[in-house]
C-alpha cells in the first residue's frame, strides 16, 4: 500500500477465493503482498465462485487490488472502509480465457482513502479489463466516497477514476458515487470515466470536480445513459 510495495505478489491475497459458493467476509486485512480478497476459478475458467459477500471490513496496504473478480457472480462488496490500495481499487479481469469472467457483481456505498500508489500501472478505482470474448455483465459501482490522491505513476490526481474497454461488456451502472478532490481527466486514457465496448451503459448522479479535461468519455457503446 506504499510507493515500494511489490506488485508481482499475485497470489499472495489476504482472502483467495477459487470456486467457492457461500462466502461471508468482515475481516479486517491488512498488509498483504497480493491482493485484498481474490474472487476466481479453480483449474478450469468455468468454476466460478458464487454468493459472495465482503462487508463492513477494513482493507489496506495491500500489494496490488483490493477485491479482484476473475471468475464471480453473485458478488456483493458493501460498507467496506479501503485504504491505501497499491493499484486498482476494484478489478475485474477474467485473464486465463474466456470462461472465466463476472456476472452481478456489486460495489456499494464503500468509503474508499488513497489508492494508485503503484509507479508501474495506470489505476483506477474500477477497471474492467481482461479478455476479449469473456463474460462480464451486470457491474454495479453506486454510493461509494472516494477520498482522491495524486497518483504514484504519474502524479495525476485520482477520483473516480473508471477504465472500462475490454468487448463487449454489458450492462455497466456507474452511479451516485462522490469525490470532492478535483480529478486528472487529460493523462490516459483521456478522461476521468472511458468507456469502450459497453452495451447497456448508465453514468448518472456522481459527484467529480474536474482539475482538467474530460469527465466521460465513450466509444462504440450501446443504450447510454448519462450526462
Amino acid at each position: 500500500g506504499t510507493v515500494h510495495a511489490w506488485q508481482a505478489g499475485e497470489y499472495a491475497a489476504g482472502i483467495r477465493l477459487r470456486y467457492s459458493t457461500f462466502i461471508e467476509s468482515a475481516a479486517h486485512i491488512s498488509r498483504t503482498w497480493g491482493d485484498s480478497v481474490y474472487v476466481g476459478s479453480h483449474m478450469a475458467g468455468a468454476n466460478w465462485c458464487d454468493s459472495v459477500w465482503v462487508h463492513d471490513a477494513l482493507m489496506e496496504l495491500n500489494g496490488r487490488c483490493s477485491v479482484v473478480v476473475d471468475a464471480g457472480r453473485n458478488v456483493l462488496v458493501e460498507r467496506n472502509t479501503i485504504r491505501d490500495t497499491f493499484m486498482h481499487v476494484f478489478d475485474i479481469e477474467p485473464f486465463s480465457d474466456t470462461t472465466e469472467g463476472a456476472t452481478n457483481v456489486q460495489f456499494l456505498n464503500n468509503a474508499i482513502g488513497a489508492y494508485g500508489w503503484n509507479k508501474t500501472y495506470v489505476s483506477f478505482l474500477l477497471a474492467a479489463g481482461g479478455i476479449a470474448g469473456s463474460t462480464v455483465k451486470g457491474i454495479t459501482l453506486d454510493h461509494n466516497v472516494v477520498a482522491g490522491n495524486n497518483a504514484g505513476y504519474d502524479g495525476k490526481p485520482l477520483g473516480l477514476h473508471v477504465y472500462i474497454e475490454t468487448a463487449r461488456r454489458t450492462n455497466i451502472a456507474i452511479t451516485n458515487n462522490r469525490c470532492d478532490r478535483p480529478a486528472d481527466g487529460t493523462k490516459w486514457p483521456g478522461a476521468v470515466m472511458a468507456f469502450a465496448h459497453v452495451d447497456g451503459l448508465t453514468v448518472t448522479g456522481n459527484t467529480q470536480p474536474l482539475a482538467s479535461g474530460k469527465l466521460i468519455s465513450t466509444s462504440d457503446c450501446t443504450a447510454v445513459v448519462g450526462p
